[in-house]
């Protein structure tokens, strides 16, 4: 799964057969921006046999970075990180990437490479404003994943010459109120845009879901610095150029509240023998029942009750629209007297296809979590 972290919608009332769905989140107009996303996916759309090589090669460098400087000193690490920092590339999604060896390997999410056995890697030319090309690109292998702390490791045969691997810092120099950095290639905006913020707080055991039944564990700094969908997988970077994190994902609740996988999961990903995969619950007896399926009470749209748990209990709706311009949208529920958990939106209006999803898992009516599926599972 493709997850990344959007910026939450407004909120409306929905209703489905008996049940008042209050405060779901309005996604009206989210079809086109999710389509949007990124010049890789809309290349990809338009031509499905292309090789992400080609695809790769036709993304431009800006003649400016988006360089937001505060002082010479930002402008001078910007000058010496970026090149060691990579666009990652796969058919279903684009993220960043940190060069952490000078023999070649990478770190980046998870969630950027999930499903791939390869990806494609570009490399910031050496020139400011030159466009992308062969030299630029490299094919890289997955060699270790860590699921759990949504993190990836892969590696290619060889870095350009002027590149510079990451150090990775100790964690001990992770502290409330530090400036850091970050680079990366946000959705929507130019390809290695820097941004700057303080470190807001740290956390050892951290949980959060990136998606359906996707759930993290690890350590998390949160911090005030800028990132967007396309940032996944980008170092979060110490004004001494070392690498404290990987940033990940971000919180809707607040302005601001944006999280790095922490340094001490890189080193532990780099002492894996073998991938850490999130273990799928073990297939049961239990056969999903159909406990209402008819119209709902607005009369624009069929829908569909389920019990998926053999509880006895609903816990599952899909709504259909008529209006063949509005996304198939399925409801999760922890109680099937309570409003739901989740809500998640295929915009193909495809059951097997989902892009789109928003989290409200303590029942707050604030949908925190927002989640893209690239690869619409």
């Amino acid at each position: 799964m493709k997850t990344l972290f959007l910026i939450a919608a407004t909120l409306f009332t929905f209703e489905v057969s008996a049940i008042d769905f209050a405060s779901l989140p309005e996604i009206s107009g989210r079809a086109q921006k999710i389509k949007s996303m990124s010049r890789i996916e809309a290349s990809l759309q338009e031509q499905q046999r292309v090789k992400i090589f080609d695809i790769a090669l036709s993304l431009p460098v800006s003649p400016k970075d988006n360089l937001t400087t505060r002082g010479a000193s930002d402008a001078a690490l910007f000058k010496k990180t970026s090149p060691a920092v990579v666009l990652v590339a796969t058919k279903e999604s684009v993220g960043s990437g940190a060069v952490i060896s000078s023999d070649g390997y990478i770190v980046t999410n998870w969630h950027v490479i999930a499903g791939n056995k390869e990806v494609g890697v570009m490399f910031k030319p050496i020139q400011e404003g030159k466009k992308l090309s062969s030299d630029d690109f490299r094919k890289a292998e997955i060699v270790r994943v860590n699921q759990v702390a949504d993190l990836a490791l892969h590696k290619v045969e060889s870095l350009p010459g002027h590149v510079t691997p990451f150090q990775l810092a100790n964690k001990s120099e992770i502290a409330v109120g530090l400036d850091v950095h970050a680079i990366g290639h946000p959705a929507g905006g130019q390809d290695w845009t820097y941004t700057k913020g303080i470190i807001g707080q740290y956390s050892e055991n951290y949980s959060w879901n990136s998606g359906e039944k996707i759930k993290h564990k690890a350590a998390v700094i949160q911090t005030q610095t800028p990132i967007n969908p396309g940032n996944s997988g980008g170092p979060l970077i110490l004004d001494s150029g070392q690498l404290i994190g990987i940033n990940s994902f971000k919180q809707m609740e607040a302005d601001g509240l944006n999280y790095a996988v922490a340094v001490q999961e890189i080193e532990s990903l780099l002492n894996l023998k073998k991938d850490i995969i999130i273990a799928k619950a073990p297939k049961g007896k239990c056969t999903s029942k159909k406990l209402f399926e008819g119209r709902n009470k607005a009369d624009d749209a069929d829908i569909a009750q389920f019990d998926t748990d053999c509880n006895g209990k609903l816990d599952t709706v899909y709504v259909m629209p008529d209006d063949k311009k509005e996304p198939l949208k399925m409801y999760l529920l922890t109680k099937s007297d309570q409003a739901p958990n989740a809500v998640i939106y295929s915009f193909k209006r495809d059951p097997k296809f989902w892009e789109l999803s928003y989290w409200d898992n303590e029942l707050k009516g604030t949908w925190p979590v927002v989640g893209l599926h690239r690869g619409g599972d």
